[in-house]
């Protein structure tokens, strides 16, 4: 397993982790937090494409070299 991969399901794990713990919490910290998140996300919205951009540019060529 590559490096990335191991960082990728880190990520997972830790993601399926968080989600797990956010079930205890009530319904109203639940949403203050999923509000957080969404606006984080459309703060870095050009950041995260500009990263999937590149990410796509890494696959096309990786899958190119395998074949």
């Amino acid at each position: 397993m590559s490096s990335t991969e191991d960082s990728a399901e880190a990520t997972a794990k830790a993601a399926k982790s968080s989600f797990v713990a956010s079930q205890f919490l009530p319904a109203s910290e639940r949403t203050t937090a999923l509000g957080a998140i969404g606006r984080e996300i459309a703060t870095r919205k050009y950041e995260i494409l500009f990263a999937n951009t590149e990410d796509l540019k890494v696959n096309r060529f990786s899958m190119l070299v395998c074949y």
